[in-house]
């Protein structure tokens, strides 16, 4: 397995982790803005990108052999999109944990999924 496919992902998730725990700035959008719920739209967009880079950190051929991939990726980031919640209720002030936030990160983590399975498909016809 080469290390520096893990890159990205391990970046991605220095940055999840940043973006989720740093102090919220108290802009408020406009009313019509936050009926689109943004916020669920950035987890959903920051946790599909991050299960689509842990996929292609272990790399094609090691998603194809093993069962386990696939269930570490659905109990794990999942999980790690968990902890962000609990450490923003227990850690910030300006942020508050929402069962919510942890719903869209559990979808977003199945559209990396599915994302990476169209791209791996892809690249195999074409071969």
């Amino acid at each position: 397995m080469k290390l520096i496919r893990w890159i990205p992902a391990l970046l991605w998730t220095g940055l999840i982790a940043f973006l989720t725990l740093i102090p919220h700035i108290g802009v408020t959008p406009p009313a019509w803005i936050d009926r689109l719920h943004p916020d669920k739209i950035v987890h959903f967009i920051l946790f599909s990108v991050l299960s689509l880079l842990i996929l292609v950190g272990f790399g094609t051929a090691a998603y194809r052999s093993s069962h386990m991939i696939p269930i570490l990726v659905f109990i794990l980031i999942p999980a790690y999109g968990a902890l962000i919640e609990v450490a923003q209720g227990l850690f910030t002030v300006t942020r508050h944990p929402e069962f919510m936030d942890f719903i869209a990160d559990t979808i977003g983590v199945l559209a990396g999924w599915l994302a990476f399975l169209v791209l791996t498909r892809k690249k195999r016809l074409s071969a």
